[in-house]
């Protein structure tokens, strides 16, 4: 199956899992195409602010390499002077002293409990994609600062409809 091609379906039919399993690869591809096409970085929020030994993230939206979105729904602290994490980032250059707050999608793992129902083979997993915060040590190159202008006022909220 192309990357443009999607199943369609009809009243009556007998949906498979690879049907649906293709609807949901080509909903994907679309929205990391659209993604590549917004472009990778801070689309809106996640302004940072230090208030005494406290670094404050705000809510926001970003676009990774891939062009999946990044939402980071609320508000996340981070104590000062951070635990770096180990790790490297390809766009985070290695400097002695600095660090960077880098925001990562994550899907962790579903715990599935049996419904119960006679002869149920089992339901669908729910996949749901989770971000975070992770300090790394270096700086971005050829920034001369971590942050990025938003490309909405502070006003708005990111995300919402």
């Amino acid at each position: 199956m192309a990357d443009n091609d999607y199943p369609g379906f009809v009243d009556g039919q007998t949906l498979t899992s690879e049907e649906l399993n293709q609807l949901r690869t080509f909903l994907d591809t679309r929205d990391r195409l659209l993604g590549r096409l917004i472009g990778f970085g801070i689309n809106c929020g996640l302004g940072g602010a230090v208030a005494g030994t406290t670094l404050t993230i705000s809510p926001g939206l970003a676009i990774d390499q891939r062009g999946e979105p990044l939402l980071l729904a609320t508000e996340q602290t981070i104590a000062l002077p951070p635990a770096v994490s180990s790790g490297t980032f390809p766009f985070v250059a290695a400097a002695a002293g600095g660090f960077s707050v880098v925001l990562e999608s994550f899907e962790p793992p579903e715990v599935i409990t049996p419904c119960g129902e006679a002869g149920c083979a089992g339901h669908a997993e729910l996949h749901t994609r989770s971000v975070g915060l992770r300090v790394v040590a270096g700086g971005s190159p050829g920034r001369g600062s971590t942050s990025r202008t938003s490309r909405c006022s502070r006003s708005s909220r990111c995300g919402s409809r």
